[in-house]
């Protein structure tokens, strides 16, 4: 059979030693590479939806806002995993290594199951919280029990991306989730305008092309693990109740959900806000939303890389390199981020035409996209910092930084709306950025979430003996 070790080197990376921007971007580029298609694949589903018309586009915005929530409550666990998996990686203690990826595998079973029958149950009650129109509330039932259906299969594909990302790898997730948003790519004209032998399933196509393609790639990645292809050979004999890991996961996959969990709420208050100026807000906040986080995809890609590089090396025991290493690449941050401003601002009304080619629609997604690519700088940085700090285990700050955000855009966002309508909105979004980026960056000066690493001096000496 083939020696643990061995395994590791095939699936592991070291990000401890070696020029600290390439060790960051070996884990960076591939996600990078993988959001980007992650972006053609939300841009694709947007465009064939806005075919159908605003009211279709409208409830897969309602639809999302409630699915990012429940994601949102799980993807904590999953950054937790990976915080935790990178720091005993880094710390060479392969034991709690290897206790810990099962344990983050069977809680994330039965989260996503429980999530998917509470869904299912109250769908249509969690809908008309937020106030959708009547002929938009059917529609946005429809596409949100089927992604519900399939939710499972997409917690899973996140946490075992998660975990491997914490070891340093980035390039499998990034390889099979190419291929399954490719998949997707191709379902979605097929199912939703009932092409070949399919019937014409609309809005329902385009949820049904998401949840096929999510199932295989998180059942690849399952028969991987299962096989001792990852590195790891499981049985249910690893299910062990550690209590010092399980106590590290809840002590950073509790702050994480909850910053997550804001962060949706957030949105969820604002998409309330922007429905009682109608439809068309609505559907502009839509586009230009799906556009927005394809442009911070970008950042989330630098996010898990130095997250993954920040977890290592405080583990092995070298803060000074972690610290370095975070104001190198918001060095990077900042820069990718202003060229993404001017590009969003430029751009607006052509990459708004792209998906409807309604004037009024063009005219509020221009709106929104100029106004916040001013602020872009800030919301990358806050992006990095964020990942940063949570690398090191200090996931109550980013929480923090989180809870006091979501207040600020929701205050701005009734204020500035009272006088400036729904471009109030996009404005107090903005400086909300802008005002948490800048807490962040004080945090970082000093020095103190370097502090909050899950593994003592005393540990990393025994693991390295």
């Amino acid at each position: 059979p083939v020696s643990y070790n061995i395994c590791m080197k095939k699936i592991a990376q070291d990000l401890t030693e070696g020029t600290i921007i390439k060790k960051v971007f070996s884990v960076a580029l591939p996600m990078m590479i993988g959001n980007l298609f992650q972006i053609v694949y939300n841009l694709a589903d947007t465009f064939w939806v806005g075919k159908i018309g605003k009211e279709a586009i409208a409830s897969i915005s309602f639809s999302f806002t409630l699915i990012f929530i429940l994601i949102s409550l799980a993807g904590g666990l999953s950054a937790a995993s990976s915080t935790v998996v990178a720091q005993y990686f880094g710390a060479k203690d392969k034991k709690r290594l290897k206790i810990t990826i099962s344990l983050a595998i069977w809680f994330i079973a039965l989260i996503a199951a429980s999530f998917a029958m509470f869904g299912l149950l109250f769908s249509k009650k969690l809908l008309l919280l937020l106030h959708p129109a009547s002929d938009v509330l059917p529609l946005a039932n429809t596409y949100f029990k089927i992604i519900m259906s399939g939710i499972p299969f997409m917690f899973l594909f996140f946490i075992l991306s998660g975990i491997l990302r914490g070891l340093g790898n980035a390039v499998l997730p990034m390889k099979v989730g190419l291929i399954s948003n490719l998949v997707n790519i191709i379902l979605d004209p097929i199912l939703i305008f009932g092409l070949f032998f399919f019937p014409k399933l609309g809005v329902a196509g385009a949820a049904y092309a998401t949840i096929i393609s999510r199932i295989g790639a998180s059942t690849y990645l399952l028969i991987q693990l299962l096989k001792g292809n990852l590195g790891f050979h499981f049985s249910f004999g690893d299910l062990k109740l550690d209590f010092e890991i399980i106590y590290h996961m809840l002590r950073i996959g509790i702050p994480a959900s909850i910053t997550q969990l804001f962060v949706s709420l957030g949105r969820s208050v604002l998409i309330r806000i922007v429905a009682g100026f109608g439809t068309v807000a609505v559907a502009a906040y839509g586009i230009g939303g799906r556009l927005d986080s394809a442009f911070f995809m970008i950042f989330m890609g630098l996010g898990a890389g130095i997250s993954a590089f920040v977890g290592q090396n405080i583990g092995a025991g070298k803060p000074e390199r972690a610290k370095k290493g975070v104001l190198q690449i918001g060095g990077v941050t900042l820069v990718i981020s202003t060229v993404l401003g001017i590009i969003a601002f430029i751009g607006a009304p052509y990459f708004i035409y792209a998906f409807t080619p309604e004037k009024d629609v063009i005219i509020a997604g221009s709106i929104y996209l100029r106004t916040l690519a001013f602020f872009y700088m800030f919301i990358g940085f806050q992006f990095m910092l964020g990942n940063a700090f949570q690398g090191a285990g200090d996931a109550t700050t980013q929480m923090f930084l989180a809870i006091f955000s979501v207040i600020l855009r929701v205050i701005f966002a009734f204020a500035f709306s009272h006088y400036l309508g729904v471009k109030g909105v996009w404005l107090g979004l903005g400086i909300s950025w802008a005002i948490t980026s800048v807490l962040g960056f004080f945090w970082y000066l000093s020095g103190r979430w370097l502090k909050k690493r899950i593994i003592s001096k005393e540990r990393i000496v025994k693991a390295n003996a």
